[in-house]
């Protein structure tokens, strides 16, 4: 064999080497998520799992978001802020429920517990310590996929839903506690910032 550049340019002319571009078929199918928002139920409870950007950032990723009505105006987040972000609002809990996975902010009542279907996913805090034998037969009967919020670690062995947690609490207690101090009737009248 003679010179290995000539065999090759007379089997593969010019061009005939070259990389044809064509689309990446993207499968479609059941990739897309339905994640089911319930409005809290417990006493006092402000809060909400996702915000309206975090619902969005969702839906751009082709995922659906299910939310009950109402479910953030504790947190002064209106339904329509929710319905802009993409989010589809319902008044019917049962709806929520449905969702491939549910998000929580406090731990589900054995109530709500009823409206779960086999397989689902639930990430919300679980508070074991407190958690009745009853409550955990009731997830392992439906089968749920329950994610405990309290137990999430990061990389570093840290916990880092329990970490923000604690440091909303602490800068609230912080916030309370000056409104009280300086409450004209019941209060010292004492400005936090001259203790």
């Amino acid at each position: 064999m003679s010179n290995p550049e000539n065999f090759f340019s007379s089997v593969f002319p010019k061009g005939h080497l070259l990389v044809k571009e064509s689309p990446l078929k993207i499968p479609t199918g059941s990739n897309e998520l339905l994640i089911g928002i319930p409005k809290e139920t417990l006493y006092q409870e402000n809060r909400v799992p996702l915000v309206p950007s975090s619902v969005h950032n969702i839906t751009l990723h082709g995922h659906k978001v299910i939310i009950e009505s109402g479910a953030g105006e504790n947190s002064f987040y209106t339904d329509t802020e929710y319905s802009e972000a993409g989010a589809e609002i319902t008044e019917s809990k049962k709806r929520v429920y449905d969702a491939d996975i549910i998000l929580k902010v406090s731990p589900p009542t054995l109530e709500e517990l009823d409206l779960f279907h086999r397989g689902q996913i639930l990430v919300s805090p679980l508070q074991f310590p407190v958690t009745t034998k009853e409550y955990i037969k009731k997830l392992v009967d439906k089968r749920v996929i329950a994610i405990a919020m309290e137990y999430m670690q990061a990389e570093d062995k840290s916990f880092p839903v329990v970490k923000i947690m604690s440091e909303i609490t602490g800068t609230v207690a912080v916030l309370t506690a000056a409104e009280y101090l300086s409450e004209p009737k019941l209060g010292k009248r004492v400005l936090l910032g001259s203790i």
